[in-house]
């Protein structure tokens, strides 16, 4: 009893912090709101999503996978202003989520919102968002314990501040601060995870950007015995357009992980490690094909109580084959490995997803889809699949201008 009464204290405790981390999210977003604002243009514009889809296996579990049939209703408002120094965004997502399954059925929040402020010599800006959702969907590209039913918040903010030294020289520091907590923490374990990159940036010419980073950051779990993992090392980026429709953004890096264990963890408890880091965005806008391709090998914090080091390729495509109808393709292959030994979690992660988007109206667009998954795991075992069918009626009005 006594027990009990601690477990229901300790959850009561939990879930106001990811209270107060909500109104956290609501001020800090509302700030530029509540600014005086001259001669802004602020736009708003609704969005809409009804889905209904059928898929074989939505958790991807090796026994006792059960397919699913269920619809999503996710309204979205967005809101922008914009003044000659200043701009703010912010964007509100609702997914009431109905499936046959037990545990399946939720109401889910995705909130993000941008600012930024620029004087005669200087820039600052703070990104931000909330997520209130359960780990069926937040842990498909982390540890991939997916659970029906488990409540997962998970707060984030990343300001940057920085100087322009030059018409073509800056130095500019971002940091980032993430909260991360678990209705389960059997299941998962609740973390923050916090760091901070100094930068320099050269401007040679209209079409290359250089520029110098070096990244410190600290993953800790935050409701059991404290795993600590400190990553820093230093890296380099290049940007460059090679014509107005194409440009590349590439990083290359070298990091130094420290993992610090628990005592009662079999020694040594603490272990470095070396590992490269590298990011590459590629994009394309052509009159008929938007391409995007990503790939980053970098540090992922996780709720399964370590921090992966995963290696991510993503593909999104749009092809226009006339006005009305639109060819869409979404791509992600990710593998992962881990500072702490996770048997049984997800070492590899590949997603397929094609639609054919039909423009109704103006307003109105019908897209019927279709998704392939797989799932690998730490220790060998046999991967699973998934296959998925989906239909779905979207809805984008007119952009409305305030005019304030």
């Amino acid at each position: 009893m006594v027990l009990a009464i601690i477990r229901r204290s300790w959850r009561s405790v939990r879930y106001r912090y990811a209270l107060e981390d909500a109104i956290l999210f609501v001020a800090v977003s509302s700030l530029f709101w509540t600014q005086p604002v001259r001669a802004a243009d602020i736009e708003v514009q609704v969005k809409g999503n009804e889905t209904v889809e059928h898929d074989s296996n939505p958790l991807l579990l090796q026994t006792g996978g059960r397919p699913s049939i269920g619809s999503i209703t996710s309204p979205e408002v967005l809101m922008s202003g914009d003044t000659p120094t200043l701009h703010g965004d912010i964007d509100n997502l609702l997914n009431v989520n109905e499936y046959n399954l037990a545990n399946f059925s939720s109401v889910d929040y995705h909130g993000n919102f941008h600012t930024s402020a620029k004087g005669l010599s200087t820039f600052a800006g703070l990104n931000g968002s909330l997520d209130y959702d359960t780990t069926r969907t937040s842990e498909l590209l982390t540890s991939g314990i997916n659970i029906a039913g488990i409540r997962h918040t998970g707060i984030s903010l990343t300001p940057q501040a920085g100087i322009n030294l030059s018409p073509v020289d800056e130095t500019f520091v971002n940091g980032v601060f993430s909260h991360t907590l678990y209705s389960n923490t059997v299941s998962f374990t609740d973390f923050s995870d916090y760091g901070v990159t100094p930068a320099y940036q050269h401007t040679f010419d209209p079409l290359n950007t250089g520029a110098l980073l070096f990244n410190v950051n600290r993953y800790q779990t935050t409701n059991t015995a404290p795993v600590r993992i400190d990553t820093l090392g230093p890296s380099v980026e290049w940007i460059r357009k090679f014509t107005q429709e194409f440009s590349v953004t590439a990083t290359a890096g070298y990091q130094k992980t420290i993992s610090t264990l628990p005592p009662f963890f079999p020694p040594p408890t603490t272990h470095e490690r070396y590992d490269y880091t590298y990011s590459v965005n590629a994009a394309f806008t052509g009159q008929q094909d938007v391409i995007h391709f990503v790939s980053t090998r970098s540090s992922v914090p996780s709720g399964n109580g370590t921090e992966t080091l995963a290696t991510n390729f993503t593909l999104t495509e749009s092809h226009t084959i006339t006005t009305r109808w639109v060819a869409e393709l979404n791509a992600t292959y990710q593998t992962q490995a881990y500072s702490v030994q996770a048997t049984g979690n997800q070492s590899a992660y590949m997603s397929i997803s094609p639609d054919l988007r039909y423009h109704i109206t103006p307003n109105f667009d019908l897209v019927p889809s279709y998704r392939y998954r797989d799932k690998e795991f730490v220790g060998g075992a046999t991967s699973v699949s998934s296959q998925a069918v989906f239909i779905s009626l979207v809805f984008n009005s007119t952009k409305a201008d305030l005019g304030w």
